[in-house]
């Protein structure tokens, strides 16, 4: 339950800081107004990855935190590759493939290294390990 709880945790802080981070681009006129613009230009899709690694590896280690595992980022991870390449489809026709490869290909192992980088206490590994 608690690895369920974790994930579900994990999905909801990638989603609100993706959309912050693409309102707070928006704000500064990095990317366009409006999100059914295409957008070739590097500057802006690189900004898009920088914040994407940001979420993911965020939403990694709120995932293992709240769960208090580390198995808990894999998992999310896969999820945000489920949903990733759906929403990826939709907007295939308004970035360059490199993009949407990039972005997919990131996505688990950010959320992994995300993960990792939650330690349980020792009170909690001892009570967890069936001490």
């Amino acid at each position: 339950m608690r690895t369920a709880l974790g994930v579900i945790a994990g999905f909801i802080v990638w989603s609100v800081l993706w959309l912050g981070a693409n309102a707070l681009l928006r704000a500064a006129a990095v990317l366009p107004a409006t999100p059914t613009e295409p957008i070739s230009a590097t500057a802006p899709l690189a900004a898009l990855l920088v914040a994407s690694v940001i979420c993911s590896i965020a939403a990694g280690y709120t995932a293992a935190r709240v769960a208090h595992v580390q198995a808990a980022a894999p998992i999310l991870g896969i999820i945000l590759l489920v949903v990733g390449i759906v929403v990826q489809l939709k907007y295939w026709h308004l970035m360059p493939a490199w993009y949407s490869i990039v972005f997919l290909v990131l996505l688990l192992p950010m959320a992994v290294a995300g993960g990792r980088m939650y330690h349980p206490g020792p009170m909690l590994r001892a009570t967890t390990s069936g001490a």
